[in-house]
């Protein structure tokens, strides 16, 4: 800093501040320590939505220390992540012992997919109530999920794993290869995006390059990544979650569905140049300066 060199800093999400029920003990006092060290030192924020950037903004104001006030404005940006699932697919391809267990979802059911590590965030719980709702009025319906076993969630994956529709209608593939990955998206009629809480969103831009229609949480970085290309649901409970899915089935009979084939997406080259036009080109979203006194500089999404 002495020499003239700028400190930049990468956000993700603020969850483990702003939502820390779903996080481990701790998590949530550690994570407010290394953001009032960042509010404090940094000469920009870089978030990876406009999302995480207007909820970083809003709280700063609580994250910087009265007694250490910042003497210069804090620049703040946001650059979207890439999605390069095909580039991927030659090095990781589908395992004989993949395809032999992917081979076990019926053919007559439409699928519907879920995608990301299991944690308690994710909606997973309230997604499994909403299916066994359903299958209990007999929907014949598949779930599928793609993703690794997070934290706190060793009881829900027993759950899974002894379920009565265990690998019938319920599907977990835990350490799914990129072309496992792609095969289920390619299958999928809907991919669900049931999480309470998000930085991006990678999924919805995967499943969309695959023209995979999408029905998501009603949670902002969603409508940011998903626009009109998505349907959306709010729910509170298993049951009004079913209640959203049987709806998105019927509707999709009549075509009555957003289409996603028109979803904006960059590849992780135009990811980085968009990073790059904010570190070095100037393109931040905001300043801030104490005293929740924002500048927004000329911006175009």
């Amino acid at each position: 800093r002495a020499a003239g060199v700028e400190v930049h800093f990468v956000i993700y999400d603020l969850l483990p501040w702003t939502r820390s029920e779903f996080f481990p003990v701790g998590a949530r006092r550690n994570f407010e320590g290394w953001l009032r060290t960042l509010a404090r030192v940094a000469d920009g924020v870089i978030c990876i939505s406009r999302a995480v950037a207007d909820e970083f903004l809003a709280d700063l104001e609580a994250l910087v220390d009265p007694a250490a006030r910042r003497g210069t404005s804090l620049k703040v940006g946001f650059f979207h992540l890439g999605a390069d699932l095909d580039a991927d697919v030659s090095r990781r391809a589908i395992t004989a012992a993949e395809s032999e267990v992917a081979g076990l979802i019926p053919t007559d059911m439409p699928v519907v997919l879920m995608v990301s590590t299991l944690e308690p965030r994710k909606g997973y719980r309230q997604a499994l109530e909403a299916f066994e709702t359903l299958w209990q009025s007999d929907e014949k319906v598949v779930l599928a999920i793609v993703g690794k076993r997070g934290w706190m969630f060793d009881h829900f994956a027993e759950r899974l794993r002894n379920h009565p529709q265990w690998m019938r209608r319920l599907f977990w593939f835990e350490g799914a290869s990129d072309g496992l990955l792609q095969s289920l998206y390619r299958r999928a009629n809907v991919l669900l995006a049931a999480s309470e809480g998000e930085g991006f969103g990678l999924p919805l831009i995967e499943a969309a390059q695959l023209g995979v229609p999408l029905l998501c949480r009603d949670i902002p970085v969603f409508r940011e990544v998903g626009g009109t290309h998505a349907a959306y649901f709010t729910a509170d409970s298993g049951s009004q979650m079913a209640g959203a899915i049987r709806d998105w089935l019927e509707a999709s009979t009549r075509g009555g569905v957003p289409l996603s084939n028109g979803l904006p997406w960059q590849t992780w080259q135009s990811s980085t140049r968009q990073l790059l036009d904010v570190l070095l080109r100037g393109d931040w979203y905001a300043r801030w300066s104490p005293g929740k006194r924002w500048s927004f500089p000329g911006f175009s999404t």
